[in-house]
């Protein structure tokens, strides 16, 4: 089995690619439930949020609602406060890595539609080459010319052309 491709190994460079649609989905998932969700259950059952809960994540999902020393609230307790001070920043780096991230995609997102935008051009140029040697064997015969090659010629080629006369305006822009 492994000779024709199936055996216990993954392959790599497949299962660590993530593509934009991969990202697409991603984001769709994250953007479903914004901000912070907790679980909230009780012995494996989901428990009813109530008033408290949604008090704990009004004060969560709002970094600035701490006071002067950094606390989610003014708590009576020391360890507490301390506590509510430690989440902060943890959450405040979490945040700043997080834009890192974005960062770095953008970039890779960049760069990699600069690659295709290269290779676009290249592929257009060789389809255009293709074509013109086809063209001179479709005007030698007439049979060709009038029949399903001519219209494929006359469809695909024409196409090629008017990708490349665009290519070649949006180069001299």
């Amino acid at each position: 089995m492994e000779n024709i491709g199936v055996g216990m190994r993954p392959n790599d460079a497949m299962s660590r690619a993530i593509y934009v649609k991969d990202l697409d989905n991603a984001v769709a998932d994250l953007t479903a439930d914004v901000g912070v969700s907790l679980d909230v259950s009780v012995g494996g059952q989901e428990a009813e949020r109530g008033a408290c809960y949604d008090t704990f994540l009004e004060l969560v999902q709002d970094p600035f609602s701490s006071g002067s020393d950094g606390a989610y609230m003014p708590y009576t307790s020391a360890s507490t406060a301390l506590s509510s001070q430690r989440l902060q920043r943890t959450r405040q780096n979490l945040a700043g890595y997080r834009h890192d991230l974005l960062v770095s995609m953008r970039v890779v997102n960049r760069v990699e539609r600069e690659v295709l935008q290269a290779e676009w051009e290249t592929w257009v140029k060789e389809e255009g080459r293709r074509c013109k040697k086809v063209g001179e064997m479709v005007k030698k015969n007439e049979t060709m010319r009038r029949g399903e090659m001519g219209q494929w010629y006359e469809g695909y080629c024409g196409s090629c052309r008017r990708e490349m006369e665009s290519l070649g305006r949006s180069a001299r822009l």
